[in-house]
This record gives C-alpha cells, sequence and structure tokens, in this order.
C-alpha cells in the first residue's frame, strides 16, 4: 500500500522533530557536561590555590626549623669546645695532682718495720 501524501509529510515532520530533539538533547548533555566540568575546574583550582597557599606556610616554617637547627648547631659547638677545654683542665690538675703525690710519698716506708 502506499502512503498518502498528507501520511508522508506527518512521517517527515515526525521524522525531523526526532532529530531536532535529539540534537537539542545533545546540546542539552553538552551543556550538562561542561558545567560540571567547570565546576570540577573551579574546585579543582581552589583546591591547588589552598595547597599553594599551605605550601608557602610550610616553606616559612621549614625555613625558621632550619634557623633553629643552625642555632643549636652552634650552640653544640660552642658547648663542645668548652667540654673539650675543660678535659684538657681536668688531664693538666690530674698530672700536678700525681705529681705532688709522688713528692709527698715516704720512700722509706717499705723498709720500716
Amino acid at each position: 500500500m502506499r502512503q498518502t501524501d498528507h501520511q508522508h509529510r506527518l512521517q517527515g515532520v515526525t521524522k525531523k522533530a526526532v532529530k531536532k530533539g535529539i540534537v537539542a538533547a545533545n546540546w542539552d548533555l553538552v551543556a550538562l557536561d561542561n558545567g560540571i566540568i567547570m565546576q570540577n575546574y573551579q574546585g579543582l583550582c581552589q583546591k591547588h590555590k589552598a595547597l599553594q597557599e599551605e605550601s608557602v606556610l610550610i616553606a616559612g616554617e621549614l625555613e625558621s626549623a632550619d634557623a633553629e637547627v643552625k642555632k643549636l648547631q652552634e650552640k653544640n659547638e660552642a658547648v663542645m669546645a668548652e667540654v673539650k677545654k675543660l678535659q684538657e683542665e681536668k688531664y693538666g690538675l690530674l698530672d700536678q695532682l700525681l705529681v705532688f703525690e709522688g713528692l709527698s710519698v715516704d720512700l722509706y716506708l717499705p723498709f720500716k718495720i
């Protein structure tokens, strides 16, 4: 059976409407995808900015800690130099003590009975 001219036109209009609807739906999906992508992008930008700020803060803390470590190392070196000086003084005093004790030893003590 052959379609009437009216049916054929209706079928053509319906096909066009369906195609336009699909195209419009595709554009809506593209717009929705773009919106989601932009939201994700903006969220990532905010996270990146927050991480950069945190990085700057941590770098400042690290710099302060390094300065403190350097001060402590300098103090440690000074203390170690003082310890070495005191040890040398101690050994000198021990040497003097041995000399003084040696002078005060009674050399005849083993011969006394």
